[in-house]
């Protein structure tokens, strides 16, 4: 078996990410399933609406995060005012000034606003991540379809024979109705449930559409082929480098701290500095104007909020990291378990009789249609089974393999 490697992968761009992701399932299921998901994952990255929407949101999340971060405005004033007398004459003002904080609150401004564009980033990941998973989940339910009637073809095939055959034999005097019933019976039921498989395979196929930005997607492959995971150890190594969940609550935190660096920084003074003129008959008065406030009251307690929500994320980023991991250990456990359950399973039906021996012992009269019935039923049922399992399995597997490296 191939193990698919885990390798720490630098993320320039969530398209990148969802390349990067495609092109590891070349190696994690089908060789004929290959190119189609990984063409599909990159499609979906681009067309899906709601992404696209998102990506929108994220650009003007980042551009109002950068509203606030400079020093205000600054004020011009211009005042003319007429005496009561010619002899006092008229009065003109003129000044212009500029306050800012102290220069360490801009830096911490910037860091918090970098911040908080790596919690939107992480967000915004997170949702592409959702969107792949269930993109794979879509894909691979198509292929359980494209298989379960692949499965229904033959067994109506194999009915119809059976039933032509019983009314041969019926013709010749050679059979019996009851059996030529139980043959149109089981004709009747097998049809039912292809056309119900058809119409939710269209379902499905109209649910991937729509995730691919209304873009028609045709998925044909009707086999899965498991490979093996790496060991959890690697997973959750490239779990805690590269989990979106795990990478906002980190920036969250980042952001908690450096707010308690504002909060602390606004205690130094804010200045002012400014130039005024005024002009009166005869005189003229003009210089610089310099001016200082000094924080006596209007910060009081912010320091102290900001050391408790600092802690707070603290505390959220190790509860995150906790889950993510245990999650992560309890999906590997049960991909473990799956593929153990699908080894001995596809070993147990490599060993059955297949239909056509059935078939042959029937028409011998070697076992009677009562017990042909029951044991094709078995057997199809046995391998709906293993088509069930290696679906939950290559689902769990997508989804491991993407919650590591988006």
């Amino acid at each position: 078996m191939k193990t698919i490697g885990i390798n720490k992968i630098e993320i320039g761009s969530c398209m990148k990410s969802a390349i990067a992701v495609a092109a590891m399932f070349l190696g994690c299921f089908s060789a004929q399933s290959q190119v189609k998901l990984d063409t599909l994952l990159v499609k979906v990255q681009t067309n899906n609406l709601s992404l696209q929407a998102a990506r929108k949101a994220l650009d003007a999340h980042k551009a109002e995060g950068r509203i606030g971060l400079l020093p205000n405005n600054p004020q011009v004033s211009v005042g003319y005012m007429p005496g009561n007398s010619s002899v006092i004459g008229t009065k003109e003002i003129f000044s212009i000034s500029q306050s800012f904080d102290f220069p360490t609150t801009y830096f911490y401004k910037n860091g918090i606003a970098k911040s908080n564009d790596a919690v939107a980033e992480a967000a915004f990941r997170k949702q592409v991540q959702s969107v792949l998973i269930e993109t794979a989940d879509h894909f691979y339910k198509i292929v359980a379809a494209n298989r379960q009637i692949l499965i229904l073809e033959r067994r109506i095939s194999n009915a119809k024979q059976l039933s032509e055959s019983f009314q041969i034999r019926l013709q010749k005097g050679d059979g019996n109705i009851l059996d030529f019933n139980k043959a149109k019976l089981q004709l009747t039921a097998l049809t039912a449930k292809q056309n119900e498989v058809l119409a939710t395979r269209e379902q499905l196929r109209e649910q991937l559409r729509n995730l691919n930005g209304s873009v028609s997607v045709e998925v044909t492959d009707t086999t899965f082929e498991s490979k093996q995971l790496s060991s959890f150890e690697e997973l959750s190594t490239a779990l805690a480098a590269n989990n979106p969940t795990i990478a906002a609550h980190q920036s969250a935190e980042m952001m908690a701290r450096k707010q308690l660096s504002l909060s602390r920084a606004q205690w130094l003074p804010e200045f002012e500095v400014g130039y005024e003129m005024e002009k009166t008959l005869g005189d003229k008065f003009a210089g610089v104007r310099v001016g200082m406030s000094i924080p006596l009251w209007q910060n009081k307690g912010a320091v102290k909020h900001a050391n408790f929500a600092y802690k707070q994320k603290q505390s959220e980023t190790q509860d995150a990291t906790a889950m993510a991991v245990s999650r992560l250990q309890q999906d590997w456990q049960k991909a473990q378990s799956l593929q153990a359950s699908i080894a001995s399973f596809e070993s147990d039906l490599a060993s059955q009789q297949t239909n056509e021996l059935l078939q042959k012992a029937l028409l011998a009269g070697e076992i009677s249609v009562i017990q042909y019935f029951q044991e094709t039923s078995w057997i199809y049922e046995m391998q709906e089974t293993l088509t069930n399992m290696q679906l939950e399995y290559a689902q769990l597997a997508a989804s491991i393999v993407i919650r590591t490296r988006i």
